[in-house]
């Protein structure tokens, strides 16, 4: 059952992170352009509340099988992580360093939870290296636009089943309340 969600779940949300990816850059021309640097920031950020969403997602499985010293434990470990990471990455690239601990530190604890479900690790790995993938792009080419759309597309491509079928849940449920 949580295997069966997270997948859809999981689908969904590498699908709006490229596409908040994608968009990231030209949202933020709208800002004064004094601001418009910070849009290096925003890829990474949007990978750290992915991650956020999945491990709360896990989280709930350590809810409702009453197993929070896992929740706890998994917690601290990324806590620590977090902490070593940030004194070590700021030391090294300044603010930028701050977004990369916090992604490595979300993964672990992503990580240390995805072990109690069917989390698809390959499938997982492939939408991870196409959104940075997608990142590299804006960040090193000049002329990023396509090739970013293109990683965008295919990501959205890739998951358009489990996206479909959330459609298909949520509109269903929708329905069946209009008529009631």
């Amino acid at each position: 059952f949580f295997s069966k969600i997270f997948r859809v779940y999981e689908s969904v949300l590498f699908c709006c992170v490229a596409g908040i990816i994608m968009l990231c850059q030209l949202l933020m021309r709208v800002f004064k352009a004094e601001y418009f640097d910070a849009w290096t920031f925003v890829p990474f950020l949007t990978l750290c509340s992915m991650l956020t969403c999945m491990n709360q997602f896990l989280n709930s499985i350590y809810v409702v099988y009453k197993r929070s010293t896992g929740s706890l434990v998994t917690m601290l470990a990324g806590a620590v992580l977090n902490l070593i990471l940030n004194y070590c990455f700021i030391r090294l690239w300044g603010p930028w360093g701050v977004t990369l601990a916090s992604f490595l530190s979300l993964m672990l604890v992503f990580l240390l939870r995805a072990y109690s479900i069917d989390f698809h690790p390959a499938w997982l790995i492939l939408n991870l290296a196409l959104v940075l993938a997608e990142i590299w792009c804006m960040m090193k080419l000049t002329h990023w636009a396509l090739p970013v759309v293109g990683i965008t597309a295919v990501i959205c491509v890739m998951n358009i089943r489990e996206v479909l079928s959330m459609l298909d849940t949520l509109i269903g449920k929708f329905l069946k309340k209009k008529k009631a």
